[in-house]
């Protein structure tokens, strides 16, 4: 969503609808002169975009969002079977959920103990990873699909082999791998919240790379692609089993904070991820979706519902800065892009749980639900620490929480 044009469509907006009141009745004519100038090539865009925050951080224009009141969202719940439940659980059938018994005070102390450091250990080894962490894309870096399988319940199935260069054949080949990964998701999340995953995609974009990603299945919006990037979670032939650990509860976050419960699916959004979509038309098409979702947050591909988690999450935690990061993604040039969004984070670091849940408001909440698994229950000290206390409002995301650190 970046591009010049939309920079005036913004202020056009603010000015039009979110204009301080010591200046209601009039646009000053100075703020006017601005945009003729900037259209005239008179002045550039970064003394368009400097012009533009002194205008926000002055109050001269401001966004007003009506005041909201929330329900918290019931169309989803979280239940187990007996069925799920591994070896080494029992199945509790008055909370339908799988756990961990013990018999006496000291087994009871010992397995809580030994889930805190595993959960502790993930968090620490993916806090000193680069992985999490905002970079600018590589232009020379691109995806090789390797394999990808249906989705049978706790099975996949090959669908088709892609083709692939002779250093990737061996990639392709060891099945044992591709198994490995995909019996770690499925122990991991309970069988009823992957119910969504369709198809299961090991890939690669070199060494290094995007880890792990979702998105939408085109065939079916409702359903999801899990992807893996077989060489960064092999990365010196043994399994990086912390980093992926991370990824996959990272990722899930994703699938259930923007199911098809909780996000108005738009078919017209759906041709690839909106920040690579670079027809003029479709981005405005998203914008005019933008407004009529207003006040709702507008993610890539949907309309929020009103109760939804991502909704909740981004009127509770970014309304007040939101209009300050659009500004960010109307810089074009991605070296001043990153360098902002940088110094955005440093603005507000208080507010993530890691650098790149400051990146928009999805990687967010997904950042802080893998917060919420991996960490004990935080004092409120922080906004940070607020996002992840905001999940304990939802007795069902207690519940797989529970289910998932059991697993670890």
């Amino acid at each position: 969503m970046r591009g010049s044009y939309i920079i005036i469509l913004t202020l056009v907006v603010c000015l039009f609808f979110g204009v301080n009141s010591a200046f209601a009745e009039k646009i000053p004519d100075w703020v006017k002169n601005i945009f003729i100038w900037y259209g005239q090539e008179q002045i550039s865009e970064d003394e368009l975009l400097d012009t533009l925050e002194f205008l926000i951080e002055s109050r001269i224009i401001v966004i007003e969002f009506p005041d909201l009141t929330f329900e918290y969202f019931d169309d989803y719940s979280f239940e187990m079977t007996s069925e799920d439940c591994y070896d080494f659980e029992t199945f509790d059938p008055v909370e339908k959920l799988c756990y961990v018994e013990c018999y006496s005070t000291l087994e009871c102390i010992e397995i809580e103990q030994q889930i805190l450091a595993d959960a502790d250990s993930i968090w620490d080894s993916a806090m000193e990873s680069e992985q999490y962490q905002i970079q600018p894309a590589d232009e020379e870096s691109y995806v090789t699909l390797i394999t990808t399988y249906d989705v049978n319940g706790n099975e996949i199935v090959v669908n088709k082999k892609h083709n692939v260069s002779d250093d990737l054949i061996d990639w392709q080949e060891n099945i044992e791998k591709h198994n490995e990964i995909w019996e770690l998701f499925t122990s991991l999340i309970p069988k009823q919240s992957r119910s969504d995953v369709s198809a299961f995609t090991i890939y690669t974009d070199g060494r290094d790379g995007e880890l792990a990603a979702v998105e939408r299945d085109q065939q079916d919006p409702s359903k999801w692609i899990l992807s893996i990037d077989i060489i960064d979670v092999y990365p010196s032939g043994n399994f990086d089993e912390k980093e992926i650990t991370y990824s996959i509860i990272h990722e899930f976050g994703h699938i259930l904070t923007a199911g098809a419960l909780q996000v108005d699916i738009d078919p017209e959004l759906l041709q690839e991820p909106y920040s690579e979509i670079n027809d003029y038309l479709l981005q405005e098409e998203f914008m005019k979706k933008e407004q009529e979702c207003s006040p709702k947050f507008m993610t890539f591909d949907g309309c929020t519902k009103s109760d939804s988690y991502l909704n909740v999450f981004f009127q509770t935690f970014w309304r007040d800065i939101y209009s300050e990061f659009n500004v960010i993604q109307s810089i074009e040039d991605d070296n001043q892009y990153y360098e902002e969004l940088d110094l955005f984070y440093e603005k507000y670091n208080d507010r993530f749980v890691t650098n790149y849940a400051s990146e928009n408001p999805d990687e967010d909440i997904a950042e802080s639900w893998t917060a919420f698994v991996l960490n004990e229950k935080p004092v409120r000290k922080s906004i940070a620490e607020e996002k992840i206390l905001f999940f304990y409002d939802y007795s069902e995301l207690v519940k797989l929480r529970d289910a998932i650190r059991n697993r670890l």
